[in-house]
């Protein structure tokens, strides 16, 4: 039973995340001047259902806040409090808060302090706008005989019968429906809830308890009457029971003092059995949500991960059975229709991986908030491609990269205002963060506004550290590279946000690890860019075996433009070591592979040859010169141990179908342009 509750637990907390998402996503709608209606609709029942989950699970300190954070948001909602900038900020750092609480009851954080958020938004409700109260007058009566015995009539309200004063508090009976414990209810969590309201036990019933041999485990027979407070609003009362059957019986009424009697003139109502229906939506909804939940399914990731494997097994399979049989006999055993079918399962393994990047770029905002809070800038966030989808192993391994790079452009990048002012910038810098795909890459940007690399500043601490001469002669692109290398700071001074000169070279480590690469672009006072260019999947790509010297290597077929058979005369030698090839009318360069890797197989005549034209994201069309051209084939990727010396160029291994090991060529590594040794610390 225990297991079975860590697993539902689990799943609350997978609720969780993505409830989080949605309230961020929508609070950061509102502060851009969304306030419409279905954007705070949809923040409140995130956090309703984050805090009737909490209420279940026992978790008081998440439910307690979240209850408070839900009366907010339900005056907002309810237009009875003004969604006011200082309103939205305080409901961000509610937001804020209510992270740490999920964290602290999934026992990766320490129970966050909210004592101070909670005042804030005690001092928002205290002064939200009361609403105006409407008196409809009457229509004066008629003159009305004088009473001959001298009574004079006296004016009473209807009101003064039916005030609330009348009332004592609420009376709740509650009953869970028979197959309650057998669909994992558990009634006394919501009692607990109840009593974090206030309430208390009045009567426990067993009188729906049967005989013994009659007992059935899995039903509910119990009955609780519950007194609580007048102050407490029924709506909240009703939210206690947001995740009880519909069939149970819940009945909530008004209890009065012992003191007073009940009015004469109302009769006693029969209680009735009342479906539990969330306070925002109509009775069908929770219904169609059911049904929609049986729709999905949460599988562990390492399932997943296992049956890629099984995929990729299958991928080689096809592949040795492509190089052992003829054309004829593939036919015969149906091999074309094998290999279909093995794609088709191979792009539905991989559409269960992919996820959105959005849940990479979900913390962003809420650290820019704390950053600009500890450094007085201001920062607008602008985000594009959120909904760019990636493998998520990719999504799991890019969160420590961007905290560094966003921390990095508020730090160093971005001036201060009075700066930012004096050289007719706005006081507000903006930050840039986008996603999109290119074929076979993911290209993630960050881009600030800032005041750019200090050139002459990184190449005098590069000096100074000794990751340079002083005397060397670098590029632009190389000094921008300089604040890759290890240990690198141009920080004065160690702070809470830089200043080690770990950050950036975390990016560049972690990117690689990918199979990726970082890339700066720098204009002085304009700002700065980092991207970030990612492998799509970590797992197969389309490939074409080509050959250099006799051996085999892979290039992803992603980036092939065309293959051309160059005449005689069709490639030139533009100075020693650069060729370029005439295209079209149009002159390309020419790189050979055999140079760029070392490889001694003597060298052939460019007729001799092929040219790969391939497309970059750096370099743009590029001619790749290969030996021969052998096949075209899905290829899985195995990562290079990293006891192995990292060779420029190569990303990665696969095995082919009859069994031997071909290289995979890392595109974009090869058409970068070379770095120079002289730059300590930064790998060839």
């Amino acid at each position: 039973m225990s297991d079975s509750l860590d697993e539902i637990q689990a799943i609350f907390f997978e609720e969780c995340a993505e409830g989080l998402t949605v309230v961020e996503a929508g609070l950061s709608a509102m502060a851009a001047g969304d306030v419409s209606r279905d954007t705070i609709a949809s923040v409140f029942r995130a956090v309703h259902s984050i805090k009737g989950g909490s209420g279940a699970f026992g978790h008081a300190a998440l439910l307690a806040f979240s209850h408070r954070f839900e009366n907010v948001l339900d005056e907002v909602r309810a237009e009875r409090l003004q969604p006011e900038p200082g309103v939205i900020a305080v409901l961000l750092s509610a937001f804020d808060i209510l992270s740490d609480h999920v964290a602290a009851a999934q026992g990766r954080a320490s129970v966050p302090v909210d004592g101070p958020v909670l005042a804030e938004l005690e001092r928002v409700l205290l002064g939200k706008d009361e609403p105006q109260r409407v008196v409809v007058a009457e229509p004066e009566p008629e003159s009305a005989p004088v009473d001959e015995f001298g009574f004079e009539p006296v004016a009473v309200s209807i009101e003064d019968f039916d005030h609330p004063a009348e009332a004592a508090g609420w009376s709740v009976r509650f009953r869970p429906s028979r197959a309650a414990l057998a669909n994992g209810g558990e009634p006394l969590l919501v009692i607990r809830e109840l009593e974090a309201l206030g309430a208390r036990i009045v009567q426990a019933s067993w009188s729906g308890l049967p005989p013994l041999r009659e007992l059935d485990c899995g039903d509910g027979y119990m009955d609780w009457t519950l007194a609580i407070p007048g102050e407490v609003a029924e709506s909240d009362i009703r939210d206690c029971f947001d995740f009880v059957a519909s069939d149970s019986v819940i009945h909530i009424d008004r209890a009065f003092a012992e003191h007073d009697e009940e009015p004469a003139s109302v009769l006693p109502a029969a209680p009735a059995i009342v479906p539990v229906t969330s306070s925002s939506a109509p009775a069908a909804e929770p219904r169609a949500a059911s049904s929609n939940a049986e729709m999905t399914i949460r599988v562990d990731l390492p399932k997943l991960d296992s049956l890629l494997n099984l995929v990729g097994e299958l991928v080689i399979r096809n592949s040795i059975l492509a190089d052992r049989l003829s054309p004829a006999d593939q036919e015969k055993v149906e091999l074309p229709q094998l290999s279909r079918l093995t794609r088709q399962i191979q792009d539905s393994v991989m559409s269960l991986r992919a996820q959105p990047i959005r849940q990479a770029f979900n913390r962003v905002p809420r650290m820019l908030r704390d950053l600009a809070a500890e450094t007085g800038k201001t920062v607008r966030l602008e985000v594009s491609g959120e909904a760019t989808e990636v493998d998520k192993t990719v999504i799991e391994r890019i969160g420590d990269p961007l905290t560094h790079m966003i921390r990095n452009a508020v730090d160093h990048g971005i001036e201060p205002a009075d700066r930012r002012a004096a050289a007719g910038k706005p006081r507000e810098c903006t930050i840039l963060l986008s996603a999109e795909q290119k074929g076979g890459r993911i290209i993630v940007r960050v881009a600030d506004d800032g005041g750019g690399i200090d050139r002459e500043r990184v190449r005098a601490k590069a000096a100074q550290k000794g990751l340079i001469d002083p005397d060397a002669v670098l590029t632009n692109e190389e000094i921008d590279q300089l604040i890759c290398a290890p240990g690198f700071s141009t920080a004065d001074t160690i702070s809470n946000i830089s200043g080690r000169g770990v950050g950036m070279d975390v990016v560049r480590s972690n990117i690689e690890a990918l199979g990726g690469r970082v890339e700066i672009a720098s204009n002085p006072g304009q700002g700065t860019t980092f991207t970030m260019i990612l492998p799509l999947t970590l797992a197969i790509l389309d490939g074409m075996i080509v050959r250099l010297g006799g051996q085999r290597y892979v290039l992803p077929l992603g980036s092939v433009v065309e293959s051309v058979q160059p005449a005689p005369g069709q490639v030139q030698a533009m100075a020693p070591g650069h060729e370029v090839i005439e295209l079209r009318g149009q002159y390309l360069p020419v790189r050979r592979l055999t140079d760029f890797f070392g490889i001694r197989a003597g060298a052939r005549p460019p007729e001799d040859c092929l040219v790969i034209v391939i497309e970059s994201d750096t370099a743009g069309l590029v001619g790749l010169m290969v030996d021969t051209v052998d096949d075209r084939r899905e290829v899985v990727i195995k990562s290079l141990d990293r006891n192995l010396h990292p060779i420029r160029g190569l990303g990665g291994a696969t095995v082919l179908g009859d069994g031997s090991i071909a290289l995979i060529l890392d595109i974009e590594a090869i058409v970068a342009p070379t770095p120079r040794d002289r730059i300590k610390g930064l790998a060839a």
